[in-house]
């Protein structure tokens, strides 16, 4: 199987380490990105509460060294190897909308290859990104 490409893991991880003169600046640019469609006032608020103020400025709480050294384990572990195993009731929700400008987080391939290897699971597929 060809190897998932982590554009979408890439583009987060450069967000990171950034500072933003406010949380309406930030969640302007994750709207205007894409990222989240259909936008409802649920993101904003969503992307809003990952903030924290810096210098009288915002940046994301979320840790940069933490997704960088998940990242890079992500780059050699699909984890696929543990798809069979799994035995309790599994389900996949895969979004049908491209995430722009990345593609599909789970490709067609992607979610044929884990319901063949995971006989047990479901999917269910929204009309989201």
């Amino acid at each position: 199987m060809r190897r998932h490409q982590p554009a979408v893991a890439t583009a987060s991880l450069r967000l990171l380490p950034f500072v933003y003169p406010s949380a309406g600046a930030y969640c302007a640019g994750m709207h205007a990105m894409g990222i989240a469609e259909p936008w409802e006032d649920l993101w904003k608020r969503a992307f809003a509460y990952e903030l924290e103020g810096f210098l009288g400025l915002v940046r994301p709480r979320t840790s940069f060294r933490a997704v960088a050294e998940d990242f890079v384990y992500n780059l050699a572990h699909t984890g696929t190897s543990l798809w069979p195993r799994l035995r309790l009731p599994t389900i996949l929700i895969r979004a049908t909308r491209r995430l722009p400008p990345f593609g599909l987080v789970v490709s067609a391939t992607l979610r044929d290859a884990f319901l063949r290897s995971a006989p047990s699971a479901e999917l269910a597929e929204v009309d989201a990104n």
